[in-house]
């Protein structure tokens, strides 16, 4: 099987799209507009109130780096303080400062800036004087936690110099004493020096601690301080608006985007691609609901509803591929689609459905070798011989072309056996021939064709025919289109039109079905009487071939046509 990749690299522009159904663009923005506007009407008022803190790590600086204290990141030290400055014991610290505010419904966030060592601190509230008491009262009570903190460390800087400092003045006494015995002696007087040195030295770091944690307090350079904010920062109305405006925008163009590259104009792109006239449109009767074509088909449902009428559209199609294959000897159309599930069986069996309830002795071929969806619907067709069997003289055409009586004068015939026929059969020239020969015994040959793209079954099965009949549907896809058009070019054998299938368009009531003919079933020895008998042996071929008075029927249209 031959397979071929889909992507969606080709196909219309973003921008095209949404011209292209620049009112569903509109209706989005609209939407989006509404939406947004809604939703900030729902909304809770609140104020924010902002306070900027510029730090001064007292632990990167002066006597404390200097006391064997770890030096600490400046960006890691500002992180450290906008986590504590919204931690818990400083919101305790402030709520006991300031009871008279309303801190459960204060939604508080703190955000560091690392380059400028600045804490940004942002407190919403629904009353704006409270929002920035709140804020201030934060910066305040974290002031006074870090201070006490510094003066804590302090503390214990100068408790840890404490025993230094006795020790020196105990060396001193000692040293004291025994210049006292020897007042000429130069070593202890030099000792006696470095001693004095070492404990001014001691007692300056330990002055110094205090005088460092009383000059940089709880590390605060700068504070600016909050002030009541003149309006809400919640709702905006505006603002919601245009955003919900953008957004519905943005998923409009997308919507349009995917819609047109999935519904692209068909019509006008299989008469820029092919250049071929739509030989029928056929509405989707399952959104209709007037005529209900049986989806998934049913053996059961399909005899019945075709017993009781045939929408007049495949009529009509029926009548539009015999003008178009007027000027052939023969009438044989191959139809086939872009991909599975466009119809191209349904539109089939209609088609000769209603090409023999017009009249016409019509054969109906499977020749999906892949997935066959007749030989589910049609009864007998999965059994019995073939063309293939034809083909090789194993079988008789009364055995191999099946009347089914949903319809006059309607023949069914499969390739061959499941799995007997390979795909070089149908590039075989018996096959050939044999579709040529049936095209001289039926008024129409109607062969179901696997779609083009996903194998090269139809373009073979193309061969000895006299023209494709292609179903799209509104959502195929020009580059599919496109694609096929390419495959298609392989072969002599012309598209001679199209049918656009489940169309949304509407018809008339009495458009929708065409009554069954109460014309009586053929009886079995007649339907045997109007297929010509094949013996094995003799010439084959010769028993195939036209017999006199028996050409194939053409519409009063086109006899009035040609005349």
């Amino acid at each position: 099987m031959h397979t071929q990749d889909e992507g969606w690299d080709v196909g219309p522009g973003f921008f095209e799209s949404v011209w292209r159904y620049r009112w569903l663009a509109a209706l989005g923005l609209l939407l989006g507009v509404a939406a947004g506007y809604a939703l900030a009407q729902q909304q809770q008022t609140l104020y924010l109130a902002e306070s900027r803190i510029m730090l001064a790590d007292p632990r990167n600086v002066g006597v404390f780096r200097d006391l064997g204290g770890s030096a600490t990141e400046a960006g890691r030290h500002v992180r450290n303080q906008a986590e504590q400055i919204n931690s818990e014991p400083v919101r305790a610290r402030a709520r006991t400062s300031e009871p008279g505010l309303d801190w459960s419904a204060a939604l508080i966030a703190a955000s560091p800036s690392v380059d400028t060592d600045t804490i940004v601190l942002q407190v919403r509230h629904p009353d704006a004087e409270q929002a920035a008491a709140i804020a201030n009262a934060l910066v305040e009570a974290y002031d006074a936690t870090v201070a006490a903190d510094v003066q804590a460390a302090a503390q214990r800087a100068v408790s840890q110099l404490a025993p230094t400092e006795q020790e020196y003045e105990r060396q001193l006494l000692e040293l004291e004493r025994r210049l006292s015995a020897d007042p000429d002696s130069m070593f202890l007087e030099n000792q006696y020096r470095q001693v004095s040195d070492q404990l001014a030295e001691v007692r300056r770091r330990a002055r110094a601690a205090e005088i460092d944690a009383a000059l940089f307090g709880g590390g605060i350079r700068s504070w600016e301080r909050a002030v009541p904010p003149d309006g809400p920062v919640q709702p905006r109305p505006a603002r919601a608006a245009a955003m919900g405006g953008a957004a519905g925008l943005v998923l409009a163009g997308l919507i349009a985007w995917w819609w047109n590259a999935r519904r692209d104009d068909v019509p006008a792109a299989m008469a820029e691609i092919f250049d071929v006239p739509q030989l029928a449109e056929i509405p989707d009767f399952e959104r209709t609901g007037r005529v209900r074509l049986p989806r998934p088909w049913r053996r059961s449902d399909l005899a019945a509803t075709f017993a009781r009428a045939l929408p007049e559209p495949y009529h009509f199609l029926a009548t539009s591929v015999a003008l178009a294959l007027r000027d052939h000897d023969t009438a044989v159309v191959v139809v086939t689609s872009m991909l599975p599930g466009e119809g191209k069986s349904m539109t089939a069996l209609s088609l000769a459905a209603a090409a023999a309830r017009n009249g016409k002795r019509t054969l109906l071929l499977d020749g999906d070798l892949h997935r066959s969806e007749l030989a589910g619907v049609v009864p007998g067709l999965g059994e019995g011989p073939g063309l293939l069997d034809l083909a090789r003289g194993d079988a008789f055409i009364e055995r191999a072309a099946r009347p089914w009586p949903i319809a006059e004068h309607l023949y069914t015939m499969r390739l061959g056996a499941r799995g007997a026929v390979e795909p070089s059969f149908l590039r075989s020239e018996p096959f050939r021939r044999w579709v040529r020969l049936l095209g001289t015994r039926f008024d129409l040959v109607v062969i179901d064709a696997p779609p083009v793209l996903p194998v090269l079954d139809a373009i073979d099965l193309a061969e000895p025919a006299d023209g494709f009949l292609l179903v799209v549907t509104p959502a195929t896809q020009r580059d599919l289109l496109e694609r096929g058009a390419q495959r298609l070019r392989h072969t002599a054998t012309p598209v001679v039109g199209y049918v656009l299938n489940r169309s949304g368009a509407q018809l008339p009531t009495y458009a929708y079905a065409y009554e069954r003919r109460t014309e009586p079933q053929p009886r079995a020895a007649d339907t045997r009487a109007e297929v010509v008998e094949m013996r094995r042996g003799g010439d084959q071929w010769e028993h195939l071939r036209p017999r006199a008075g028996d050409a194939p029927s053409e519409p009063p249209a086109a006899r009035k046509h040609r005349g």
